[in-house]
């Protein structure tokens, strides 16, 4: 009976942890339910110090235990402004060294780095506060998928993206807004931004961080506090396809946007991109990018993974079939490309003309079918070779001539194959799938090769399973859930995507005759007032939380916000900030502005509601689930 009364005790008492008691964060924004040996391990302070050894002086590590995590070897000491250059580019804000270093072995009291890393004494000495970790982990957790922190405990990352110094140009008056709040110094608003985040209730940036401190520093490797855990985007495809000069272009002679030039491809999707992944330069491309990229944040423990490719810039893929279907693009593409008409890639002349994308998809017919009567039986189609015929692209009846018009009968609808043959459609769709599988297959390898702790995370999720199944071999996490259907290995942890608006009460309703709906609003994403996004918030983010695509596995571990400010030039209201950075909170996006008084440069035009108490709560609400869930498992 007393064992039994014990046990009773024991469980109550868990059980109004859970409920009633503050939550206890580590400090990377892990709930802390129980201690990790990494927390015993990660403070210390440098006993001595070489090139690429410490001696704590506290010690107590099992030996071999540290290999595969890293060193920040002076962690709470700031160094000051380095230099001009330095201090031209952020301002005389006091810096930190945010240095880490690969460990490759340890004693019970010393700690060996790797020297490809640099000398540990060129930014440390003796005395100095050291800290040790790991990276962020994905694990899966009863019928749960969960993130763990670099010191090992459960994380639910909520995390805002778009946030830039300008807003990218959305504000119409005030475009130097940060001079006036910030006096003009980057590292203040970077630090002042950071904080407001985490006091809004967000505890990660999700991607597209205005001049992000925390992974591209510059010289001599010197980060802003506060640190936050990132997302990085990388772009090899759109870096690959832009010329060398034209803002971070690889090449003289680039990758091809292969709906360039050709009227019956690209405007169905609005100047969009489909790059060429067959070209052998992609390759290089993602080689040249992964190693660049990888060098300046593999080793931090903040950092988190990365977004393969930006969507926008992968418009066809994942793109709803009625709308627009990817393979259709490629058959109606030019065969021969001389010149680019992208202006913002810089309009190269090409030195290799060819196509890879179209004679790709040539090559994946003639394996399926051997011969073109086989083919034109299929389809219905009366292509008369497999390359091009007199008259050419438009006007002759080869393969490579099809323009999406010539084909018409069995090609189906301009863009959507609406109408047309079915096998057409079916092997066109298996284009599709290659494509994808290509396309993350060759980044992934690229960037596991130089960089095998982060996520690899795909930029956009598609609706159908086979295209899904396809990304889904080649990355550890998703942008987006899995679809309805995907079951197993195929299941991935996913990022919540939350796009909401409350134009009516923002500043933004300076743009809409509230009574007129414009193009995005629904019950789903629209509300009319700001407490009411919140509550959006709050039910959009748990009913994903609790989401399985399998009705078993709930895959979601983090949240994406888009975004942290208004947006001017698309004309919506997504944003926590009004257009003169001041929060939705109550307080702040008012009459009197966040400074209290009137008259002044950041003041509204009448007084916002809050969305920020309701969405911090909901967050809040959700860690609670987390912590009991976690509790309860352990």
């Amino acid at each position: 009976m007393r064992r039994l009364a014990i046990l009773l005790l024991a469980q109550s008492a868990l059980a109004v942890a859970a409920r009633g008691e503050e939550l206890k964060y580590d400090l990377f924004g892990g709930i802390v339910t129980e201690e990790t040996k990494l927390d015993t391990w990660s403070r210390g302070t440098i006993k001595t110090i070489g090139d690429n050894e410490v001696l704590s002086a506290e010690g107590g590590f099992e030996p071999g235990a540290l290999v595969g995590k890293v060193i920040n070897p002076n962690f709470e000491r700031p160094l000051g402004v380095v230099d001009d250059e330095m201090r031209k580019k952020y301002g005389d804000a006091p810096q930190y060294c945010a240095k880490y270093y690969r460990i490759t072995g340890n004693t019970e009291n010393t700690i060996k780095t790797d020297p490809a890393d640099g000398r540990l004494t060129e930014y440390a000495q003796a005395g100095d506060k050291y800290l040790l970790c790991g990276f962020f982990t994905v694990k899966k957790a009863g019928d749960r998928f969960v993130a763990f922190t670099p010191l090992g405990h459960p994380f639910f990352g909520f995390g805002v993206d778009s946030c830039y110094l300008g807003y990218w140009g959305y504000l119409p008056r005030e475009k130097d807004w940060y001079k006036l709040k910030h006096d003009a110094n980057r590292a203040k608003w970077y630090t002042a931004t950071a904080q407001r985040m985490k006091a809004a209730g967000f505890n990660m940036s999700a991607g597209y961080f205005s001049d992000v401190p925390l992974w591209a520093p510059g010289k001599r490797e010197v980060f802003l506090k506060p640190e936050m855990p990132f997302i990085a985007w990388h772009h090899p495809l759109e870096m690959g396809m832009k010329a060398k000069g034209a803002k971070g272009g690889l090449f003289d002679s680039p990758i091809k946007d292969v709906f360039d030039g050709c009227q019956y491809g690209r405007d169905a999707v609005h100047g969009r991109n489909c790059g060429d992944i067959f070209d052998p330069q992609f390759a290089e491309a993602c080689r040249i990018e992964a190693e660049r990229q990888a060098k300046a944040i593999r080793n931090n423990p903040w950092f988190m993974g990365y977004i393969i490719e930006e969507s926008d810039f992968l418009f066809a893929f994942a793109r709803d079939r009625s709308q627009f279907h990817l393979g259709w693009g490629v058959i109606a593409s030019l065969p021969v490309m001389e010149q680019s008409g992208r202006g913002e890639y810089g309009q190269p002349k090409f030195a290799d003309t060819r196509n890879y994308a179209k004679l790709a998809l040539r090559d994946l017919l003639k394996n399926k079918y051997s011969t073109l009567e086989k083919l034109n039986q299929a389809w219905g189609s009366t292509y008369s070779t497999w390359d091009s015929a007199e008259g050419g692209y438009g006007k002759g009846s080869g393969l490579l001539d099809e323009n999406g018009v010539l084909g018409k009968a069995w090609l189906g609808a301009k863009h959507t194959m609406k109408g047309g043959n079915a096998a057409a459609y079916g092997d066109l769709s298996e284009f599709l799938y290659l494509y994808v599988d290509k396309l993350h297959q060759i980044e992934a390898a690229a960037l596991r090769k130089e960089d095998p702790n982060h996520w690899l995370i795909c930029s956009k999720v598609p609706a159908d399973l086979k295209e899904y199944q396809a990304v889904a071999k080649h990355v550890d996490m998703l942008r987006g859930v899995p679809p309805k259907g995907a079951t197993g290995d195929e299941i991935k942890p996913g990022i919540l995507a939350l796009y909401l608006s409350a134009d009516e009460d923002s500043a933004m309703h300076v743009y809409y005759d509230p009574p007129a709906k414009g193009p995005y609003r629904d019950a789903k994403t629209f509300a009319k007032t700001q407490p009411e996004k919140a509550e959006l918030y709050r039910q959009q983010l748990l009913e994903g939380f609790n989401y399985a695509p399998d009705g078993k596995v709930r895959p979601a571990v983090m949240m994406s916000y888009w975004s942290w400010a208004e947006n001017a030039s698309e004309k919506r209201n997504w944003g926590v900030v009004s257009l003169k950075d001041n929060l939705y909170d109550g307080k702040e996006a008012t009459r009197l502005g966040a400074d209290g008084k009137a008259g002044t440069w950041d003041d509204e035009d009448r007084d916002y509601g809050d969305c920020v108490t309701g969405m911090r709560q909901a967050n809040n609400e959700l860690l609670k689930q987390l912590r009991e869930f976690m509790t309860r498992g352990k």
